[in-house]
């Protein structure tokens, strides 16, 4: 009777354990047999990056919309959720949602920096592919994902370039630097300062302040005076009161402006700037004059769908949904990890920025434009300069 009873404890035991187990596993099961793809996403709907959230989403349908949301015979499912802004915790929450409840074959997002650090190393130990449209930095908790992919290159990588235009076309020897407190700011500004002192500029001088902060009159009044201004404030609301402030003082007129941060002055804020900003410089990868074809379809169909213009912004998002269709087509269809892997890292596409393919990092790489603001046909825009090639000094092999 004894043996009785322990064996049906261990057979209840037993049952219970496969139970618990099955949705579990069944989440990231390989969708090669599957009639759908499901893709999920996470995307900036509420917080301060909510100006991009819809902007992002616009972009991905687009690009699904290009191919009738099938790819290799198979219906694609778009699953969104918000991210929750610079709340990690709900990243991280929605990212198991979407694993776990939805049982996506793939992930993309999320935007802010700062959740990826917390997604990531979930998605790792699933794993999942988890593909990114929005630059990664160099920390290796985030980058050393090995089924993880940026489809812009990194924060530093992309504002070598400019170091390297201010002193060799400009003929900038010596710059001042403000920047947010904050990982992603810094590696921004490093990437302009290493190119600009490995040709012999030197930095006099380095502020930081607060993430949140709108009054930089303390910092523009400590100002050591150099040929240039390097700037890596994030957000275009940071940037509103830096230029205006700078502009109050005078400074425009003393010391040309470097924004070091990419993508974060798009024509709307530009507008709102007003001519004082004529002639900042800073680092685009799309630019709506860009006259490659895939640029200009891109143009013409978010100006006809969405009625607006999109930015470089929205140009990662369109990319990064275009890269993950092809490296579908290429498996059939099929989301296991290591089959998909491998196809993402043989996607070579024409994208609107210019041609494009991962290093052997998983981080993309596309032509990088040095850039400057101008008033054409009546509107404030920015205008390429000078293109730099997509192999940029920063981009690392990682598992």
């Amino acid at each position: 009777m004894k043996e009785k009873k322990i064996l049906f404890v261990v057979v209840v035991l037993f049952l219970s354990l496969t139970i618990l187990t099955i949705p579990f596993s069944a989440g990231y099961a390989k969708s090669k047999n599957t009639k759908s793809i499901k893709i999920g996403v996470l995307l900036p709907l509420t917080g301060p990056y909510a100006m991009w959230g819809k902007m992002f989403q616009n972009s991905m349908e687009l690009a699904l919309d290009s191919v009738g949301w099938k790819v290799a015979g198979k219906k694609i499912e778009l699953i969104i959720e918000d991210e929750g802004g610079e709340d990690v915790s709900m990243a991280l929450e929605k990212a198991k949602k979407l694993v776990e409840a939805n049982r996506v074959g793939l992930l993309l997002g999320p935007f802010y920096g700062g959740s990826a650090l917390s997604v990531m190393p979930y998605t790792s130990s699933i794993p999942i592919v988890n593909v990114k449209w929005s630059q990664p930095g160099k920390n290796k908790n985030e980058i050393g994902n090995k089924y993880g992919f940026w489809v812009p290159t990194t924060y530093p990588d992309n504002t070598y370039p400019l170091g390297q235009y201010a002193y060799e076309e400009k003929g900038i020897r010596t710059v001042t630097t403000i920047g947010s407190d904050y990982d992603c700011a810094y590696e921004f500004v490093e990437g302009f300062t290493d190119a600009f002192k490995s040709k012999g500029g030197k930095v006099i001088q380095q502020q930081w302040a607060p993430l949140t902060e709108i009054d930089y009159t303390p910092y523009l009044s400590n100002l050591k005076m150099a040929d240039a201004m390097v700037i890596g404030t994030l957000g275009p609301p940071a940037k509103l009161a830096l230029f205006s402030q700078y502009d109050q003082l005078g400074l425009f007129k003393k010391m040309p402006i470097f924004i070091s941060e990419v993508g974060t002055l798009p024509s709307p804020v530009m507008q709102e700037m007003g001519d004082k900003i004529i002639g900042v410089k800073g680092v685009e990868k799309f630019l709506t004059s860009l006259k490659n074809p895939e640029a200009q379809e891109f143009l013409k169909s978010y100006q006809a769908k969405y009625k607006s213009v999109p930015d470089d912004k929205a140009s990662d998002a369109y990319s990064g949904m275009k890269v993950v269709l092809a490296a579908l087509k290429a498996t059939g269809g099929d989301t296991d990890p290591d089959t998909l892997k491998k196809a993402l890292l043989n996607v070579k596409l024409n994208l609107p920025p210019g041609p494009f393919q991962f290093s052997e990092g998983r981080v993309g790489m596309v032509p990088l434009r040095v850039s400057e603001v101008q008033r054409v046909g009546g509107k404030l825009q920015w205008v390429p300069v000078k293109e730099y090639p997509g192999r940029p000094p920063y981009v690392e092999t990682y598992p």
